[in-house]
Protein backbone atom coordinates (compact mmCIF):
# COMPACT_ATOMS: atom_id res chain seq x y z
CA UNK A 1 0.00 0.00 0.00
CA UNK A 2 2.80 2.68 0.83
CA UNK A 3 4.72 2.46 -3.14
CA UNK A 4 0.87 3.01 -4.46
CA UNK A 5 1.12 5.94 -6.39
CA UNK A 6 -1.97 8.26 -6.96
CA UNK A 7 -3.37 9.52 -10.40
CA UNK A 8 -0.81 12.11 -11.15
CA UNK A 9 1.73 9.74 -10.98
CA UNK A 10 3.52 10.70 -7.50
CA UNK A 11 3.70 8.50 -4.39
CA UNK A 12 1.54 9.73 -1.56
CA UNK A 13 3.12 10.71 1.70
CA UNK A 14 4.27 7.89 3.59
CA UNK A 15 1.95 7.08 6.67
CA UNK A 16 1.66 4.50 9.33
CA UNK A 17 -2.20 2.84 9.21
CA UNK A 18 -4.04 2.80 12.96
CA UNK A 19 -3.54 -0.40 13.26
CA UNK A 20 0.03 -0.40 12.36
CA UNK A 21 0.30 2.36 15.11
CA UNK A 22 -1.17 0.50 17.49
CA UNK A 23 0.90 -2.64 16.80
CA UNK A 24 3.94 -0.30 17.07
CA UNK A 25 2.79 0.82 20.58
CA UNK A 26 2.42 -2.34 21.74
CA UNK A 27 5.98 -3.66 20.75
CA UNK A 28 7.72 -0.53 22.31
CA UNK A 29 5.55 -1.11 25.49
CA UNK A 30 6.87 -4.66 25.70
CA UNK A 31 10.26 -3.37 25.21
CA UNK A 32 9.71 -1.08 28.21
CA UNK A 33 12.35 -1.24 31.06
CA UNK A 34 13.01 0.37 34.46
CA UNK A 35 14.09 3.48 32.64
CA UNK A 36 11.84 4.34 30.30
CA UNK A 37 9.34 7.14 30.43
CA UNK A 38 5.78 6.35 31.42
CA UNK A 39 3.52 8.27 29.04
CA UNK A 40 0.58 9.38 28.85
CA UNK A 41 -1.18 11.33 26.01
CA UNK A 42 -4.10 13.50 26.59
CA UNK A 43 -6.41 14.40 23.28
CA UNK A 44 -8.61 17.27 23.05
CA UNK A 45 -10.38 19.40 20.93
CA UNK A 46 -8.85 21.87 18.39
CA UNK A 47 -5.73 23.94 18.21
CA UNK A 48 -6.82 26.72 20.77
CA UNK A 49 -7.30 23.75 23.69
CA UNK A 50 -4.16 22.11 22.44
CA UNK A 51 -2.34 25.16 23.26
CA UNK A 52 -3.97 26.10 26.33
CA UNK A 53 -3.51 22.38 27.99
CA UNK A 54 -0.20 22.04 26.68
CA UNK A 55 0.73 25.84 28.85
CA UNK A 56 -0.82 24.73 31.87
CA UNK A 57 1.11 20.59 31.27
CA UNK A 58 4.34 23.21 31.97
CA UNK A 59 3.29 25.62 34.37
CA UNK A 60 2.03 22.45 36.19
CA UNK A 61 5.40 20.90 36.61
CA UNK A 62 3.50 17.81 37.16
CA UNK A 63 6.57 15.80 34.95
CA UNK A 64 9.14 17.19 36.86
CA UNK A 65 7.63 15.73 39.87
CA UNK A 66 8.13 12.30 38.65
CA UNK A 67 11.40 11.57 37.08
CA UNK A 68 9.87 8.90 34.47
CA UNK A 69 6.73 10.98 33.32
CA UNK A 70 6.35 12.30 30.04
CA UNK A 71 2.65 14.30 29.01
CA UNK A 72 1.95 14.64 25.53
CA UNK A 73 -1.29 16.03 23.64
CA UNK A 74 -3.02 15.47 20.64
CA UNK A 75 -5.53 16.62 18.92
CA UNK A 76 -8.54 14.73 18.06
CA UNK A 77 -8.81 15.54 14.72
CA UNK A 78 -5.84 13.75 14.08
CA UNK A 79 -7.02 10.51 14.96
CA UNK A 80 -8.25 8.55 11.98
CA UNK A 81 -9.50 5.60 13.78
CA UNK A 82 -12.16 7.15 15.61
CA UNK A 83 -15.45 8.01 13.06
CA UNK A 84 -17.58 10.75 15.03
CA UNK A 85 -21.44 9.49 15.57
CA UNK A 86 -22.65 13.07 15.86
CA UNK A 87 -21.20 16.61 14.46
CA UNK A 88 -18.53 18.72 16.37
CA UNK A 89 -14.98 17.21 17.82
CA UNK A 90 -16.67 17.24 21.37
CA UNK A 91 -18.21 14.04 20.23
CA UNK A 92 -15.32 12.65 18.39
CA UNK A 93 -13.28 12.81 21.80
CA UNK A 94 -16.30 10.96 23.50
CA UNK A 95 -16.53 8.57 21.05
CA UNK A 96 -12.91 7.61 20.96
CA UNK A 97 -13.18 8.01 24.87
CA UNK A 98 -15.63 4.75 24.65
CA UNK A 99 -13.45 3.20 21.54
CA UNK A 100 -9.86 3.19 23.81
CA UNK A 101 -11.51 3.24 27.25
CA UNK A 102 -9.36 0.00 28.13
CA UNK A 103 -6.10 1.79 27.22
CA UNK A 104 -5.24 3.43 30.70
CA UNK A 105 -2.42 6.23 29.18
CA UNK A 106 -5.20 7.51 26.99
CA UNK A 107 -6.99 10.75 28.24
CA UNK A 108 -10.02 13.00 26.63
CA UNK A 109 -11.05 16.18 27.37
CA UNK A 110 -14.45 17.44 26.05
CA UNK A 111 -15.83 20.88 26.18
CA UNK A 112 -18.74 20.95 28.45
CA UNK A 113 -21.02 23.58 25.85
CA UNK A 114 -24.38 23.09 27.07
CA UNK A 115 -24.34 20.37 28.31
CA UNK A 116 -26.73 19.54 31.66
CA UNK A 117 -25.38 17.25 34.19
CA UNK A 118 -27.51 14.91 33.21
CA UNK A 119 -26.30 14.49 29.84
CA UNK A 120 -22.26 14.54 31.32
CA UNK A 121 -23.69 11.60 33.71
CA UNK A 122 -24.20 8.99 30.35
CA UNK A 123 -20.57 9.62 29.79
CA UNK A 124 -19.71 8.11 33.99
CA UNK A 125 -18.80 4.77 32.47
CA UNK A 126 -15.82 6.24 30.74
CA UNK A 127 -12.76 7.06 33.59
CA UNK A 128 -10.51 8.41 30.71
CA UNK A 129 -13.31 11.09 29.73
CA UNK A 130 -12.94 14.02 31.60
CA UNK A 131 -15.61 17.55 30.94
CA UNK A 132 -14.29 20.94 31.15
CA UNK A 133 -15.81 22.35 34.45
CA UNK A 134 -17.46 25.27 32.63
CA UNK A 135 -18.48 25.27 29.06
CA UNK A 136 -15.08 25.88 27.54
CA UNK A 137 -11.42 26.66 28.18
CA UNK A 138 -11.97 30.28 27.31
CA UNK A 139 -14.90 29.95 30.37
CA UNK A 140 -12.03 29.34 33.20
CA UNK A 141 -10.68 32.92 32.87
CA UNK A 142 -13.72 34.73 33.23
CA UNK A 143 -12.82 36.96 36.26
CA UNK A 144 -12.61 40.55 37.20
CA UNK A 145 -8.95 39.94 37.80
CA UNK A 146 -8.30 39.45 34.29
CA UNK A 147 -10.29 41.76 32.98
CA UNK A 148 -8.54 44.61 35.06
CA UNK A 149 -5.50 43.03 33.67
CA UNK A 150 -6.35 42.75 30.19
CA UNK A 151 -6.95 46.42 30.69
CA UNK A 152 -3.40 47.43 32.30
CA UNK A 153 -1.64 45.13 29.63
CA UNK A 154 -3.12 45.88 26.24
CA UNK A 155 -4.67 49.24 27.29
CA UNK A 156 -1.87 50.88 29.70
CA UNK A 157 -5.04 51.37 32.40
CA UNK A 158 -6.72 53.19 29.83
CA UNK A 159 -9.96 51.91 29.59
CA UNK A 160 -11.49 52.14 33.00
CA UNK A 161 -14.56 50.58 31.37
CA UNK A 162 -12.87 47.25 31.76
CA UNK A 163 -12.09 47.71 35.09
CA UNK A 164 -15.98 48.11 36.14
CA UNK A 165 -17.76 45.75 33.80
CA UNK A 166 -17.05 42.26 35.39
CA UNK A 167 -20.41 42.79 37.09
CA UNK A 168 -22.38 43.51 34.14
CA UNK A 169 -20.83 40.75 32.41
CA UNK A 170 -21.99 38.04 34.35
CA UNK A 171 -25.29 38.49 34.35
CA UNK A 172 -25.13 39.53 30.10
CA UNK A 173 -23.21 36.05 29.90
CA UNK A 174 -25.80 34.06 31.78
CA UNK A 175 -28.82 35.68 30.29
CA UNK A 176 -26.48 34.82 26.65
CA UNK A 177 -26.18 31.36 28.14
CA UNK A 178 -29.82 30.42 28.98
CA UNK A 179 -30.69 32.26 25.50
CA UNK A 180 -28.28 30.11 23.62
CA UNK A 181 -30.10 26.80 25.63
CA UNK A 182 -33.09 27.98 24.72
CA UNK A 183 -32.64 27.96 20.66
CA UNK A 184 -30.44 25.12 21.27
CA UNK A 185 -33.70 23.01 22.30
CA UNK A 186 -36.05 24.34 19.80
CA UNK A 187 -38.09 21.94 17.19
CA UNK A 188 -36.35 24.06 14.86
CA UNK A 189 -33.26 25.55 16.51
CA UNK A 190 -31.87 28.96 15.16
CA UNK A 191 -28.56 29.45 14.18
CA UNK A 192 -27.41 29.67 17.84
CA UNK A 193 -24.03 31.64 16.75
CA UNK A 194 -25.77 34.00 14.60
CA UNK A 195 -28.42 34.84 17.37
CA UNK A 196 -25.77 35.53 20.33
CA UNK A 197 -24.15 37.87 17.59
CA UNK A 198 -27.27 39.77 17.13
CA UNK A 199 -27.28 40.25 20.95
CA UNK A 200 -23.79 41.15 20.66
CA UNK A 201 -24.01 44.08 18.34
CA UNK A 202 -27.24 45.15 20.26
CA UNK A 203 -24.76 45.42 23.30
CA UNK A 204 -22.35 48.02 21.43
CA UNK A 205 -25.60 50.03 20.36
CA UNK A 206 -26.40 49.74 23.82
CA UNK A 207 -22.78 51.02 25.22
CA UNK A 208 -22.87 53.95 22.45
CA UNK A 209 -26.33 55.25 24.13
CA UNK A 210 -25.50 54.43 28.07
CA UNK A 211 -21.23 54.67 28.27
CA UNK A 212 -21.31 54.88 32.23
CA UNK A 213 -24.80 53.26 33.13
CA UNK A 214 -24.13 49.43 32.45
CA UNK A 215 -27.10 47.60 33.46
CA UNK A 216 -28.76 44.19 32.41
CA UNK A 217 -32.16 45.41 32.76
CA UNK A 218 -31.48 48.65 31.04
CA UNK A 219 -29.97 46.47 28.72
CA UNK A 220 -33.21 44.48 28.14
CA UNK A 221 -35.42 47.35 27.80
CA UNK A 222 -33.04 48.74 24.93
CA UNK A 223 -33.17 45.03 23.11
CA UNK A 224 -36.81 46.17 22.92
CA UNK A 225 -39.99 44.31 21.67
CA UNK A 226 -38.53 41.31 18.60
CA UNK A 227 -37.19 39.11 21.37
CA UNK A 228 -38.63 40.44 24.87
CA UNK A 229 -40.62 37.54 25.63
CA UNK A 230 -38.04 35.30 25.04
CA UNK A 231 -35.85 37.50 27.26
CA UNK A 232 -38.05 37.72 29.94
CA UNK A 233 -38.48 33.85 30.13
CA UNK A 234 -34.69 33.61 29.93
CA UNK A 235 -34.34 35.79 33.08
CA UNK A 236 -36.60 33.90 35.02
CA UNK A 237 -34.15 30.74 34.85
CA UNK A 238 -31.38 32.74 36.37
CA UNK A 239 -29.82 31.32 39.70
CA UNK A 240 -28.60 33.91 42.83
CA UNK A 241 -25.33 35.18 42.98
CA UNK A 242 -24.14 32.00 44.98
CA UNK A 243 -23.35 30.36 41.53
CA UNK A 244 -19.83 30.61 39.76
CA UNK A 245 -20.59 32.96 36.97
CA UNK A 246 -17.88 31.05 34.90
CA UNK A 247 -20.94 27.79 35.01
CA UNK A 248 -23.10 30.22 32.59
CA UNK A 249 -19.61 31.90 30.39
CA UNK A 250 -20.58 30.16 27.26
CA UNK A 251 -16.78 30.36 25.64
CA UNK A 252 -16.56 32.37 22.26
CA UNK A 253 -19.17 35.23 24.15
CA UNK A 254 -16.80 36.32 26.45
CA UNK A 255 -14.31 37.73 24.33
CA UNK A 256 -17.49 38.90 22.18
CA UNK A 257 -18.92 40.93 24.97
CA UNK A 258 -15.75 42.61 26.11
CA UNK A 259 -14.84 43.49 22.75
CA UNK A 260 -18.20 45.07 22.03
CA UNK A 261 -17.23 47.45 24.96
CA UNK A 262 -13.77 48.69 24.39
CA UNK A 263 -14.32 48.91 20.53
CA UNK A 264 -15.30 52.69 20.77
CA UNK A 265 -13.02 53.76 23.09
CA UNK A 266 -9.91 52.17 21.18
CA UNK A 267 -10.61 55.09 19.15
CA UNK A 268 -9.48 57.37 21.66
CA UNK A 269 -6.32 55.57 22.68
CA UNK A 270 -3.04 56.65 21.37
CA UNK A 271 -1.96 54.45 18.45
CA UNK A 272 0.54 52.81 20.12
CA UNK A 273 -1.39 50.40 21.66
CA UNK A 274 -3.05 47.85 19.21
CA UNK A 275 -6.47 46.94 18.22
CA UNK A 276 -7.74 43.82 20.00
CA UNK A 277 -9.04 41.67 17.54
CA UNK A 278 -11.68 38.88 19.46
CA UNK A 279 -9.14 36.17 18.85
CA UNK A 280 -6.19 38.17 20.80
CA UNK A 281 -8.88 38.50 24.07
CA UNK A 282 -9.49 35.19 24.29
CA UNK A 283 -6.25 33.97 23.72
CA UNK A 284 -5.52 36.56 26.84
CA UNK A 285 -7.81 35.53 28.81
CA UNK A 286 -6.38 31.47 28.38
CA UNK A 287 -2.96 32.45 28.79
CA UNK A 288 -3.41 34.55 31.81
CA UNK A 289 -5.45 32.26 33.60
CA UNK A 290 -2.33 29.45 33.08
CA UNK A 291 0.24 32.31 33.95
CA UNK A 292 -1.24 33.08 37.13
CA UNK A 293 -1.62 29.56 38.28
CA UNK A 294 -5.72 29.78 39.06
CA UNK A 295 -5.99 26.38 37.63
CA UNK A 296 -4.52 24.90 40.62
CA UNK A 297 -8.22 25.70 41.97
CA UNK A 298 -10.34 24.21 39.95
CA UNK A 299 -11.73 20.61 39.60
CA UNK A 300 -10.39 19.26 36.40
CA UNK A 301 -7.22 19.99 36.76
CA UNK A 302 -7.24 18.42 40.06
CA UNK A 303 -9.06 15.24 38.73
CA UNK A 304 -6.53 15.06 35.80
CA UNK A 305 -3.45 15.60 38.06
CA UNK A 306 -4.65 12.53 40.27
CA UNK A 307 -5.64 9.89 37.46
CA UNK A 308 -1.70 10.95 35.96
CA UNK A 309 -0.56 10.22 38.97
CA UNK A 310 -2.48 7.24 40.25
CA UNK A 311 -1.48 5.25 37.34
CA UNK A 312 2.19 6.78 37.02
CA UNK A 313 2.47 4.78 40.06
CA UNK A 314 0.35 1.62 38.92
CA UNK A 315 2.31 1.35 35.72
CA UNK A 316 5.52 2.69 36.21
CA UNK A 317 8.46 -0.49 36.18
Amino acid sequence: MGNMENSSGQKPPYSLEEQEKERTERVVESGRDSESPNTFTIHVEGPDDYTFYNKWRKYSKLESAHRKLAIKFRKITDDKSVKASGPGNCQKIRDAAEKYKDDVRRIYISDRDLMTESEVEKYSHLDSLFFTDFPAVESYGFSDEILCGLNKDKYGGNLDLLDSCYEFLKFYLRFLYFYRCKLNHQKNPKSMNGAAWELHRKLLDYIDINPDNLSIDLFIDFVGVPISSEMQEVLELMDGDDVDPRVYAYGHDIAAAVRQIVIKREDALSSRYARQKVEYIEQYIRDAYIEKRMYEHDSLFQALCKRIEDLYNLTTK
